[in-house]
């Protein structure tokens, strides 16, 4: 997750924090409940940047060893035509 959409969100769980402590109207219940789902939103949004960065992990990991692949095939293909025979001339050919 881009740091300006942490940053946004964060800032808005701010502002749902202050309504509660500066509205002296709003009821108890409705502030608890305010304070309880941003902190719920905060947590589901500190699982899902830890998700994200596990699969960034992953996805790195599973790039390298991508390349690696690649570069063993190259290699075999490079082997193999090193160790094929060449064609005979012509003159091999009108000999036989």
């Amino acid at each position: 997750m881009a740091a300006e959409d942490s940053q946004r969100a964060e800032c808005v769980f701010k502002t749902l924090v202050d309504i509660t402590e500066k509205s002296g109207k709003l009821r108890k219940d409705l502030r608890n409940d305010i304070l309880e789902s941003v902190s719920i939103l905060r947590k589901v949004l500190s699982n899902l940047k830890s998700q994200l960065d596990i699969t960034r992990d992953e996805n790195k990991k599973l790039k390298v060893e991508v390349k690696k692949t690649q570069e063993a095939m190259v290699e075999r293909r490079e082997r193999q035509n090193a160790r094929q025979v060449a064609p005979t001339s012509s003159k091999d050919q009108a000999v036989a």
